[in-house]
């Protein structure tokens, strides 16, 4: 699996962090920086405070790629504004996920 080497990871770690980028990453993150820190946080404090927030801390657990974290986390903010969705959100998370997974396989 070129996943595997690409990561230096033995084959069946790898079939783990496919299976969590897959389900466990994206129903996270949208739980968390979606709908607890902007969804819910928003009944405390201004919603651009929020949002600010959730951006930062977003792109920081992904520092491996800042820009790009920055970058999907604004699209994922737009998507649970517009939508007022988080399935609609967490289904976008776990598709782009999916395209990344499929484009570091092939």
């Amino acid at each position: 699996m070129k996943l595997a080497v690409v990561s230096n990871l033995s084959s069946d770690f790898s079939v783990v962090i496919l299976i969590s980028m897959l389900t466990i990453g994206p129903l996270w993150e949208e739980l968390y920086f979606r709908e607890l820190l902007i969804g819910r946080l928003s009944n405390y404090i201004p919603k651009w405070v929020c949002l600010l927030v959730s951006l930062i801390l977003f792109t920081i657990i992904h520092l491996n790629y800042p820009l790009f974290a920055l970058f999907s986390g604004i699209i994922y903010t737009l998507t649970y504004f517009y939508t007022k969705s988080l399935g609609v959100t967490i289904i976008t998370h776990v598709l782009w996920n999916a395209y990344i997974v499929l484009e570091g396989i092939w």
